[in-house]
């Protein structure tokens, strides 16, 4: 942590997703302040899917704190290992999450408990959240980039693919109460909704701008 040390840690909330905590900091001049810091527990993932053509599909869905429906990229948190929900494995296609997690790791990017956390990796939710709010599963699945939500107090990240998807879509696999559609776009067109504040969504933001960097990279 550079010239910056924590003295002491205390939880005041303990929740089911994260832990608030107030930690007491010596700060690099030598002065101590009292800081928190949100513990997140799950974190999650999203995947920047892409047609054979190039276009990118963004999903829309209403976020009450915007007052209005928003285009961003398919996400989700992480769900236990053992969730009950079906595993994309059943598709046959267990080798494609699996190449994207080494990949991740590859990069240096972990995570606690990785291995017996309890929680599935993160290349799998991205797979599973893409399967879900585009009914497309990845024909291929590359790490591109880690998120942190705001690291100055909060431990929250996401991990972001790029995902290789066809055509035609089997059909979303919504949660009760999920209102999700979908469209895709030219690179030119997410370039204008990211600059006139259409897009907002900072994970959609990084994740759109790193995977249009790659396509371009590829000669896309």
């Amino acid at each position: 942590m550079g010239n910056i040390e924590k003295l002491s840690d205390e939880c005041v909330y303990e929740g089911s997703v994260f832990t608030l905590s107030k930690c007491r900091m010596r700060l690099a001049d030598g002065s101590e302040a009292v800081w928190d810091f949100i513990k997140h527990r799950r974190c999650g993932a999203a995947a920047v899917p892409v047609l054979p053509d190039g276009r990118i599909i963004l999903v829309e869905q209403t976020r009450p704190v915007l007052g209005r429906r928003a285009y961003e990229i398919p996400a989700g948190a992480r769900e236990k290992a053992a969730c009950g929900k079906p595993r994309p494995e059943a598709a046959g296609r267990a080798e494609i999450i699996a190449a994207a997690a080494r990949e991740r790791r590859a990069a240096g990017f972990h995570f606690q408990n990785e291995t017996g956390g309890g929680f599935e990796d993160t290349a799998r939710t991205a797979y599973r959240e893409l399967l879900e709010e585009t009914g497309r599963a990845a024909l291929s699945l590359s790490f591109l980039l880690r998120s942190y939500s705001s690291p100055a107090y909060n431990t929250e990240f996401t991990d972001i693919y790029l995902a290789e998807v066809p055509f035609e879509a089997e059909g979303q696999k919504l949660d009760a109460g999920e209102d999700i559609t979908c469209a895709a776009f030219a690179r030119e067109e997410i370039l204008q909704m990211i600059g006139s504040g259409e897009i907002v969504d900072s994970k959609t933001v990084a994740g759109l701008l790193a995977a249009l960097r790659r396509m371009e990279r590829s000669g896309r």
